[in-house]
């Protein structure tokens, strides 16, 4: 997000109470264009089927909590999903197992 935005983080500054459907198509008005270069997708479907979106801390279903009224200081938190996993693996003869990461951070389980 950071390479699209230009920020970890955006504030965005309303006239008036709006509901969730404002601000995101406030954010695609003004990102849409880079994003979809940046990455080949639509950024309003990607909010909708590739990203986790928070009101207050609470998860926001797409397209059901669109007509959501946002009142002043509402914040917004838009999080890429953790993708990847491990593999856990036996080396050689040895009998510990290793952790092989496929993609991020990999936690041995105890």
């Amino acid at each position: 997000m950071k390479e699209v935005f230009g920020s970890g983080s955006l504030l965005i500054e309303v006239e008036k109470e709006g509901t969730l459907a404002d601000i995101l198509t406030e954010i695609s008005h003004k990102h849409g264009e880079a994003f979809q270069r940046k990455t080949g997708r639509n950024l309003n479907q990607a909010l909708k089927d590739r990203f986790n979106l928070f009101l207050n801390g609470k998860r926001i279903k797409l397209p059901e909590d669109l007509n959501l009224q946002l009142k002043d200081k509402d914040e917004i938190v838009i999080l890429q999903p953790v993708g990847g996993g491990c593999q856990l693996t036996s080396m050689g003869n040895r009998n510990e197992n290793h952790l092989i990461p496929i993609h991020n951070l990999c936690l041995k389980p105890l």
